[in-house]
């Protein structure tokens, strides 16, 4: 589809760029820091609706007690380190970035419920590029389709309080992408992860050590699309990145190719240490064994398995597929009015699906929305977002609807 195309064609882009040039700058940049926006984030109680009835859906199996979660090669090419030790720099306010003060939205549900009234944490945000690239179209940029402030204030109005956000460097334009990137290291709902270096472990060492905190993980990465297509997750070359990760404590984000879980239990198993966070329709029906087989292992249940097509393999359950890819080909107007449409039809589904995986592993499963559309940062879609989390929420067992939908996100971001 045209937008998952421009998408591509824009990492296939930058990964033509010269990584050496880049680090070559990376190395003379400076550790700037924005302003802070207020870390303290309004909780609010969870509780059902009681003014709206339930839907209508399957019986629902008995909520288990949640399990404590653990507490969680090709030759490779010479990269020149810096001359002089990277230090963080004295943090330069910026009070034009962001402002502390919250944009607040009540939640009023079109749709009969019940619904999730706490916090919610998005974990698979696409950040829109830092760098503008006019030859790419349909990819959300910065101060272009959304700008800082109003990013935050739609996780204000969504009551997000914390976001996984990934980020891909501009390897010709890396100076300005890290001056843009940085102004978020204070920006306490932004948490950044960067985007694939290449099959470089020093270049990815070399960043994550002079960026000094920045980013909190790897990711996303693609294995259904360039720069990945072709490549296992558990290839040398990847194996030598999530090494570098397991050095830092991070996590690695990625999205598995159809065919590949065997592949992605070799990864597991290799690399006990790292955390993955896994999304995507390619391993849908796999990632449940997967979960109960590693600790190491979360799944975001995102709009890449809400809204999209998922695979209908032989011999798997059959899927209702109401959307039809438009979550990424849009229109707007299109998307909004079929969920409208086809509201109650689309949560019952995916609660048919995912319910019994969630109770079973009720620490590994998290929300997400999967932004990266400039139309995905508009009101009507924002409003949208929430009230489908709300409502697939709402329609959990009550003892896993805050972990799914806030806590889960937490943690694994906090082991």
């Amino acid at each position: 589809m045209k937008a998952k195309h421009n998408r591509r064609v824009f990492i296939k882009n930058v990964f033509t760029g010269s990584f050496g040039l880049a680090l070559g700058v990376v190395v003379g940049c400076s550790d700037n820091s924005a302003a802070n926006i207020s870390k303290d984030t309004k909780s609010n109680t969870q509780s059902p609706d009681s003014t709206i009835q339930p839907l209508q859906k399957t019986s629902q199996p008995t909520a288990v007690k949640p399990s404590q979660p653990t507490v969680v090669e090709p030759s490779q090419p010479t990269v020149v380190e810096p001359s002089q030790p990277i230090n963080k720099a004295e943090a330069i306010k910026d009070e034009q970035f962001v402002s502390s003060t919250k944009m607040n939205r009540e939640f009023k549900p079109k749709f009969n419920g019940p619904h999730y009234v706490g916090p919610l944490f998005d974990s698979h945000l696409h950040m829109p590029a830092l760098v503008q690239d006019e030859s790419i179209k349909n990819t959300s940029t910065l101060d272009i389709d959304v700008t800082a402030q109003e990013i935050i204030n739609y996780l204000n109005k969504e009551k997000v309080d914390q976001a996984i956000a990934f980020s891909l460097p501009h390897p010709q334009k890396f100076q300005e992408y890290y001056t843009i990137a940085n102004k978020f290291r204070d920006v306490d709902a932004i948490k950044l992860f960067v985007g694939y270096p290449g099959p470089y472990p020093q270049m990815l060492e070399n960043i994550l050590s002079m960026s000094n905190g920045l980013y909190k993980g790897l990711g996303e990465l693609g294995f259904y699309t360039y720069p990945l297509k072709g490549i296992p997750p558990d290839a040398p070359q990847m194996s030598a990145l999530y090494n570098v990760i397991g050095k830092n404590k991070m996590i690695v984000m990625l999205h598995p190719d159809n065919g590949q879980a065997e592949n992605v239990r070799n990864m597991l198993r290799r690399h006990p240490d790292v955390k993955f966070l896994f999304h995507g329709n390619e391993i849908c029906y796999d990632i449940d064994s997967i979960i109960g087989e590693f600790d190491n292992a979360y799944f975001s249940i995102d709009s890449a398995v809400l809204f999209t097509t998922v695979y209908n393999f032989p011999n798997r359950m059959p899927r209702i597929k109401p959307m039809f890819g438009l979550f990424v080909s849009g229109p707007v107007e299109k998307f909004v009015s079929t969920v409208e449409s086809q509201f109650n039809n689309i949560v019952n589904d995916n609660i048919d699906f995912w319910q019994p995986k969630i109770i079973a592993n009720p620490t590994k499963y998290l929300w997400g929305t999967d932004r990266f559309l400039p139309w995905h940062w508009t009101e009507e879609v924002s409003q949208l977002f929430e009230e489908f989390a709300r409502a697939f929420t709402g329609a959990l067992p009550k003892p896993v609807q805050e972990m799914y939908a806030h806590i889960n996100g937490k943690n694994l971001l906090n082991s």
